[in-house]
Protein backbone atom coordinates (compact mmCIF):
# COMPACT_ATOMS: atom_id res chain seq x y z
CA UNK A 1 0.00 0.00 0.00
CA UNK A 2 1.68 3.05 -0.89
CA UNK A 3 1.75 6.42 1.46
CA UNK A 4 -0.92 8.06 -0.66
CA UNK A 5 -3.64 5.69 -0.06
CA UNK A 6 -2.45 5.13 3.65
CA UNK A 7 -3.07 8.91 4.39
CA UNK A 8 -5.95 8.80 2.41
CA UNK A 9 -7.38 6.04 4.37
CA UNK A 10 -6.27 7.89 7.40
CA UNK A 11 -8.15 10.99 6.31
CA UNK A 12 -11.23 9.40 5.77
CA UNK A 13 -11.61 7.75 8.79
CA UNK A 14 -10.85 10.79 10.38
CA UNK A 15 -13.25 12.78 8.40
CA UNK A 16 -15.92 10.22 9.27
CA UNK A 17 -14.83 10.34 13.41
CA UNK A 18 -14.96 14.13 12.88
CA UNK A 19 -18.66 14.24 11.36
CA UNK A 20 -19.95 11.89 13.53
CA UNK A 21 -18.94 13.49 16.92
CA UNK A 22 -20.43 17.06 14.92
CA UNK A 23 -23.55 15.07 14.53
CA UNK A 24 -23.90 14.18 18.18
CA UNK A 25 -22.73 17.25 19.35
CA UNK A 26 -25.25 19.19 16.98
CA UNK A 27 -27.94 17.54 18.08
CA UNK A 28 -26.88 17.37 22.13
CA UNK A 29 -26.69 14.28 24.22
CA UNK A 30 -29.96 14.60 25.57
CA UNK A 31 -31.86 14.59 22.22
CA UNK A 32 -29.37 12.02 21.39
CA UNK A 33 -29.90 9.67 24.64
CA UNK A 34 -33.52 10.04 24.07
CA UNK A 35 -33.40 8.88 20.37
CA UNK A 36 -31.16 5.73 21.66
CA UNK A 37 -33.26 5.08 24.27
CA UNK A 38 -36.82 4.72 22.44
CA UNK A 39 -34.66 2.57 19.46
CA UNK A 40 -33.47 0.12 22.10
CA UNK A 41 -36.26 -2.71 22.11
CA UNK A 42 -36.08 -2.59 18.70
CA UNK A 43 -32.21 -2.99 17.77
CA UNK A 44 -31.85 -6.81 18.23
CA UNK A 45 -34.41 -7.51 15.93
CA UNK A 46 -32.94 -5.05 13.07
CA UNK A 47 -29.61 -6.35 13.53
CA UNK A 48 -30.72 -9.60 12.98
CA UNK A 49 -32.80 -9.01 9.49
CA UNK A 50 -29.53 -7.04 8.21
CA UNK A 51 -27.34 -9.95 9.28
CA UNK A 52 -29.98 -12.45 7.72
CA UNK A 53 -29.95 -10.34 4.85
CA UNK A 54 -26.25 -10.00 4.28
CA UNK A 55 -26.27 -13.95 4.33
CA UNK A 56 -28.72 -13.93 1.74
CA UNK A 57 -26.40 -11.91 -0.69
CA UNK A 58 -23.62 -14.11 0.86
CA UNK A 59 -25.53 -17.40 -1.40
CA UNK A 60 -26.63 -15.59 -3.75
CA UNK A 61 -23.64 -14.48 -4.59
CA UNK A 62 -21.79 -17.81 -4.12
CA UNK A 63 -24.32 -19.61 -6.63
CA UNK A 64 -23.94 -17.19 -9.31
CA UNK A 65 -19.85 -17.02 -8.56
CA UNK A 66 -20.00 -20.55 -10.68
CA UNK A 67 -16.65 -22.54 -10.32
CA UNK A 68 -14.74 -19.49 -8.74
CA UNK A 69 -16.99 -19.81 -5.97
CA UNK A 70 -15.43 -22.92 -4.37
CA UNK A 71 -11.89 -20.45 -4.14
CA UNK A 72 -13.48 -18.30 -1.55
CA UNK A 73 -14.34 -19.52 2.05
CA UNK A 74 -17.93 -19.13 3.00
CA UNK A 75 -16.85 -17.12 6.07
CA UNK A 76 -14.92 -14.91 4.22
CA UNK A 77 -17.03 -14.11 1.50
CA UNK A 78 -19.52 -13.17 4.03
CA UNK A 79 -17.29 -10.97 5.57
CA UNK A 80 -16.51 -9.03 2.21
CA UNK A 81 -20.39 -9.37 2.35
CA UNK A 82 -20.30 -6.57 4.90
CA UNK A 83 -17.42 -4.67 3.85
CA UNK A 84 -19.21 -4.03 0.93
CA UNK A 85 -22.51 -3.60 2.91
CA UNK A 86 -20.57 -0.53 5.04
CA UNK A 87 -19.61 0.91 1.46
CA UNK A 88 -22.77 1.15 0.34
CA UNK A 89 -24.13 2.62 3.00
CA UNK A 90 -21.85 5.62 2.96
CA UNK A 91 -20.62 6.27 -0.90
CA UNK A 92 -23.26 8.33 -2.77
CA UNK A 93 -24.03 5.94 -5.46
CA UNK A 94 -24.29 2.24 -3.30
CA UNK A 95 -24.75 -0.12 -5.50
CA UNK A 96 -21.49 0.12 -8.17
CA UNK A 97 -19.32 1.34 -4.70
CA UNK A 98 -20.09 -1.96 -3.35
CA UNK A 99 -20.11 -4.23 -6.13
CA UNK A 100 -16.38 -2.50 -6.98
CA UNK A 101 -15.06 -3.07 -3.57
CA UNK A 102 -16.26 -6.44 -4.04
CA UNK A 103 -15.06 -7.50 -6.95
CA UNK A 104 -11.73 -5.75 -5.63
CA UNK A 105 -11.30 -8.21 -2.90
CA UNK A 106 -12.77 -11.22 -4.32
CA UNK A 107 -9.48 -10.78 -6.58
CA UNK A 108 -6.49 -11.66 -4.62
CA UNK A 109 -9.18 -15.34 -4.79
CA UNK A 110 -8.29 -15.61 -8.26
CA UNK A 111 -11.99 -14.86 -9.06
CA UNK A 112 -12.32 -12.96 -12.25
CA UNK A 113 -13.52 -9.43 -11.91
CA UNK A 114 -15.57 -10.09 -14.30
CA UNK A 115 -17.37 -12.81 -12.36
CA UNK A 116 -17.31 -10.25 -9.42
CA UNK A 117 -19.25 -8.10 -11.76
CA UNK A 118 -21.42 -10.54 -13.21
CA UNK A 119 -22.30 -11.85 -9.71
CA UNK A 120 -23.90 -8.23 -8.48
CA UNK A 121 -25.87 -7.93 -12.04
CA UNK A 122 -27.51 -11.29 -11.26
CA UNK A 123 -28.17 -10.20 -7.91
CA UNK A 124 -29.86 -7.20 -9.03
CA UNK A 125 -31.78 -9.18 -11.58
CA UNK A 126 -32.97 -11.46 -9.08
CA UNK A 127 -34.03 -8.59 -6.23
CA UNK A 128 -35.27 -6.50 -9.20
CA UNK A 129 -38.01 -9.48 -10.50
CA UNK A 130 -39.11 -10.09 -7.16
CA UNK A 131 -39.67 -6.57 -7.04
CA UNK A 132 -41.82 -6.29 -9.59
CA UNK A 133 -43.44 -9.72 -8.60
CA UNK A 134 -44.71 -8.10 -5.33
CA UNK A 135 -46.10 -5.19 -6.96
CA UNK A 136 -47.94 -6.77 -9.36
CA UNK A 137 -49.20 -9.62 -7.08
CA UNK A 138 -51.33 -6.39 -5.58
Amino acid sequence: MTRRATALKVFGALLGLALSGWTAWSIGPAELARAIGSALPALPLCVACELAKIGCETLATRSTLGPSAARVPLRRLYLIHVVTYGVGQVFPMPRPAAEATKGALLYPYGVPVSAAAASGAARAVVTSSSRMRSEFSR
